[in-house]
């Protein structure tokens, strides 16, 4: 049983991923949100997470906008520190706000995710956020990655 649940989580992890990419074609514009990793002890900000991203798009074709009704490249990092250790969970995701239809037909205003991707990552405090910045590179970079299988 265990197997056959394992293989239909990712089956569906599979077919969620190459049906997301589809939302990535012709969009070229994006707003950047990054939230508050809450990791001062840990020496990461939300400066430091929104400057590597901007690092890693500034060589692509992709543009950032501050636009509300755009779709946004949104990060939500998560920083805990636990004694002389620290660990993250950062997550990029790629949304577009505004009327969506749900199966039965019903309209209602949310969210869409075209793209989504998680990394943890764990260290000693004294290298956590140089390796947690890398981390924040290599999923920026997946993404684009994805984006250019589609554009």
């Amino acid at each position: 049983m265990k197997k056959i649940f394992l293989l239909l989580i990712i089956s569906l992890s599979y077919f969620n991923i190459s049906l997301a990419g589809e939302g990535l074609k012709g969009l070229y514009v994006f707003d950047l949100v990054v939230e508050n990793p809450k990791g001062e002890d840990c020496k990461v900000t939300e400066q430091d997470i929104e400057t590597e991203v901007k690092f890693i798009l500034a060589n692509t074709p992709i543009r950032l906008k501050k636009d509300i009704n755009i779709e946004a490249i949104y990060i939500s990092p998560t920083v805990i520190k636990l004694g002389d250790r620290c660990s993250g969970f950062i997550y990029l995701e790629i949304w577009q706000g505004g009327m969506n239809t749900n199966s039965a037909g019903e309209r209602y205003v949310g969210k869409q995710v075209s793209y989504d991707q998680g990394y943890i990552y764990s260290s000693h405090i004294t290298n956590f956020k140089q390796g947690y910045l890398d981390a924040v590179s290599k999923i920026t970079k997946n993404f684009v990655n994805k984006w250019r299988e589609y554009n």
